[in-house]
């Protein structure tokens, strides 16, 4: 997941339309709601394993 978001975020400092900028900050935003969902997930994981 990291490579895609930093392909993302190269594609992000090209020359792009309002409407592929828009969809770039989405892809960015979906990450950041992902990783906070995979993040919770393994946490809750530990938890449930004791450690």
């Amino acid at each position: 997941m990291n490579g895609i978001i930093g392909m993302v975020e190269m594609l992000g400092d090209t020359e792009l339309s309002a409407e592929q900028r828009e969809y770039v900050d989405n892809i960015k935003v979906s990450n950041e709601h992902l990783m906070v969902i995979i993040n919770g997930i393994l946490d809750l994981s530990k938890v449930e394993s004791g450690k």
